[in-house]
Parts: C-alpha cells; structure tokens; sequence
C-alpha cells in the first residue's frame, strides 16, 4: 500500500508551512526568554583619525597637532598669531593615535518588571498562531491525500475505459471482417457494410481518447508518488 501521508509530508507547499511553523517555534522561544533579565556588554574604539591634520611649528619651539599644544602644564587651546606659526608636515596616524585616540566600553543590565502584560500576551498570540499553524498544516495534508487517492481512483478508471475500448475495437474489426466478406458475396447492403465501417473506426477514435487519458492521469499519478 502506498504510503500518500509520507509523500506528501515531502511536497514543497508542505515543507513551506513546515518552515514557518518552526520560525514561530523560535519566535516564542524568544519571547519567553524577554521575560528574564538580560544582560549587554558592548565595547567601541575611535581614532577620530584627520588626513588633512598638519603640525604647527611655533617660535618658541613648540611642535603640537592643529588645536593642541604638547604642553602638559596647560589644557588650554592655544592659539598664535599667524606670523608666530608655520605648518609642518601631514600629522602621522601615531601622533594622532596617542593625541586622540577614544575607547568606550557599555555594561547594560535589563530587568523587565513590569510591561502591562504585553510579552504575556505577545506570548499567547505566538502559540496561538502556532497552534492553528499546526491544523493548517494537517487539513492540507489530509486535503493533498484526498487529491492523491483520487488521482488514483481516476486512473484506475481511465484504465479500465482503455482496456474495455480495446476490447470493443477487437469486436468492431472482427464484424467488419465479417461485413467485408458478405458484402462482396452479396449479401448485405452497402449501407449496412458503411455502418460495419463507421462503428469500428467509431470504436477506434474512442480507444485512441481513452488511451491518452489513461497515459495523462497515469504520469499526472507517478509524477507526484516520485518526487
């Protein structure tokens, strides 16, 4: 007996709904985890690196990024007339590193108390969905079997059809025999031997239909069992 749950658990439309049953399976996983603390740990580095940034050469023999001086006795944003100053060469990415450099570190503790219900809620909605995902997915399991048992039972038919047309064509070719052989000797009538004729090609037109229906419902059938 052919196993019609089993082939059909492997169709894609199945496996679809079988990927997002397992999606809200996850989700709900999630949701229940929100109800717990949760705990964040982030770190970020900055080099807050300037390609047009140039050294200042000062009288006093001073040398400082634009904007600082290496003064470590003053905090102070210096500032010199322009006649007291010239300007060096691109500021190294080094020199920048050790003037400007910005590390951050973030520690986040979350203690959910309380949501107005919403992920209790959030998560009665998920089941739900997964509960009538699941029904969805048995009535078109049991709906796709239902096709395939008709398939079946359509092609069983057809055959049948096939077999007793076949059948009537041997009868029709063996009175025409018959009629051909009297109507030479005499015996009958033209009309009655035209009749002979048009019965069996008749006869032969309907062999050749149910033959492609048969051979129509037969692959339709297979293609679905092999996959």
């Amino acid at each position: 007996r052919v196993n019609y749950k089993k082939i059909v658990q492997q169709l894609p439309q199945i496996n679809a709904k079988k990927f997002n049953l397992n999606g809200l399976e996850q989700k709900l996983e999630m949701d229940k985890g929100s109800r717990y603390p949760s705990l964040a740990f982030s770190y970020g580095i900055g080099s807050n690196f300037i390609n047009t940034a140039k050294d200042i050469n000062i009288i006093n023999g001073i040398t400082s990024t634009i904007g600082y001086v290496n003064d470590k006795d003053k905090t102070e944003v210096y500032s010199y007339p322009q006649s007291y100053q010239t300007y060096g060469e691109n500021t190294s990415l080094v020199s920048q590193l050790n003037t400007n450099l910005q590390q951050r570190l973030t520690l986040s503790l979350q203690v959910p108390i309380f949501d107005k219900f919403k992920k209790a809620n959030q998560i009665k909605l998920t089941k739900i969905a997964i509960e009538s995902q699941h029904e969805d997915i048995k009535k078109q399991e049991s709906k796709m079997i239902e096709e395939l048992e008709t398939m079946k039972i359509n092609r069983d038919n057809a055959l049948v059809l096939f077999e007793s047309n076949r059948e009537i064509v041997k009868s029709y070719e063996s009175l025409l025999d018959i009629q051909r052989s009297k109507y030479d000797q005499g015996f009958i009538s033209n009309f009655e031997f035209q009749n002979a004729v048009n019965n069996y090609y008749i006869s032969a037109l309907e062999l050749s239909k149910s033959r492609i229906e048969y051979q129509y419902r037969n692959v339709l059938y297979r293609y679905y069992l092999e996959r």
